[in-house]
């Protein structure tokens, strides 16, 4: 089956957001893992407006100690760890 862009940028943004992982976007929308990567390589090459790109919310850590870490855990599994030295 065919698909354009204007079909799969909003299958493919719920996952870059971390709202879904690859899996269920692909189980929910009946595509192979190939395809989901094909349109994912796509949309992250695509120039795009400040409407497409995700949304950050800044935060302000007011008191962390030397040895400590901030981790931060996204739905889609993908974890940022940042030591603080």
């Amino acid at each position: 089956m065919y698909r354009t862009s204007e079909q799969m940028y909003p299958i493919i943004e719920r996952y870059v957001n971390g709202e879904e992982s690859k899996q269920s976007l692909c189980s929910e929308n009946n595509l192979s893992i190939h395809v989901f990567q094909y349109w994912l390589s796509k949309y992250n090459r695509a120039p795009r407006s400040k409407a497409h790109q995700p949304n950050f919310v800044p935060i302000q850590i007011d008191k962390i100690n030397t040895g400590q870490c901030i981790r931060i855990k996204l739905s889609n599994g993908t974890e940022i760890e940042i030591p603080m030295a």
